[in-house]
C-alpha cells in the first residue's frame, strides 16, 4: 500500500493477507491464536494479554514503568514467553514516547490505503490465524464507500500463506518459510483473471 501511494508508475496493487488493523490489534489476535494452537490454556492466554497490556500501557503513559517491569518479569518465567512477542523486562525503554515499538504498534494501515490512487485488490484467507480478517474486511467495506478503487476477496480453505490450512502450528522459522507456497485454487484463479484483464 505504501508503494501504491508513492509510485507515479503503479497501475494497480494487490495486497495479500495484510491486516487493516493496527499492529497492536493484529499481534494480540495472532498471539492469542499462537498460544492456543501450541496447547496453552485460556488462562495462559489471558496472562499473556495482561502482560502485553501492561507493556503497551506504559508505552502510552497509561501505566507506570514499575507495573510494566513486574508484568514482563512474571511473563518471562512462563513457558510461552518466547512465542509471545514481548520484550524482556531488562529491555524496557526509559523513553516510551520515542520507543520504536510504540510507533510500530500504533501504525494505522488505513492511512496508507487512503493514499493509494490506483485500483487495489485486497486478498484474505478464511483460516488466517495471524490476521483478524473479519475486522479488516469491515474496515475495507467502510473505506469502499469513499474509495471506489478498492475491492476485496476472501479465499476459502486457505491460511495466511494461501496454503491449505491443515494442521496449523503457526511456525515461524527460515526452513518453514522456505517451504511455504500458495496452494488455494481460488487464489490462483483470481490472479489469473487479473492477468487476463491486464493483457486485454
Amino acid at each position: 500500500m505504501l508503494a501504491a501511494g508513492r509510485s507515479k508508475d503503479a497501475a494497480f496493487a494487490i495486497s495479500v493477507s495484510a491486516p487493516l488493523v493496527t499492529a497492536d490489534e493484529q499481534i494480540q489476535f495472532a498471539t492469542r491464536n499462537l498460544l492456543t494452537v501450541r496447547g496453552y490454556s485460556q488462562s495462559d492466554v489471558q496472562d499473556m494479554l495482561a502482560a502485553r497490556k501492561a507493556w503497551t500501557g506504559y508505552l502510552h503513559r497509561k501505566s507506570s514503568r514499575d507495573e510494566a517491569v513486574e508484568a514482563l518479569r512474571r511473563a518471562e518465567a512462563k513457558p510461552w514467553f518466547d512465542i509471545a512477542y514481548l520484550p524482556k523486562a531488562s529491555q524496557l525503554t526509559n523513553d516510551p514516547e520515542h520507543d520504536p515499538n510504540r510507533n510500530r504498534l500504533d501504525d494505522d494501515p488505513i492511512a496508507a490505503v487512503q493514499q493509494a490512487k490506483v485500483p487495489v485488490l485486497f486478498l484474505y484467507a478464511d483460516s488466517d490465524p495471524w490476521v483478524p480478517v473479519g475486522e479488516s474486511v469491515k474496515r475495507l467495506q467502510s473505506l469502499a464507500v469513499e474509495l471506489p478503487n478498492i475491492q476485496y476477496a476472501v479465499i476459502g480453505n486457505a491460511n495466511h500463506e494461501m496454503m491449505f490450512p491443515g494442521n496449523e502450528t503457526m511456525q515461524v522459522d527460515q526452513e518453514t518459510t522456505r517451504k511455504e507456497a500458495p496452494q488455494a485454487p481460488a487464489y490462483f484463479m483470481l490472479l489469473a483473471s487479473i492477468a487476463r484483464h491486464i493483457a486485454n
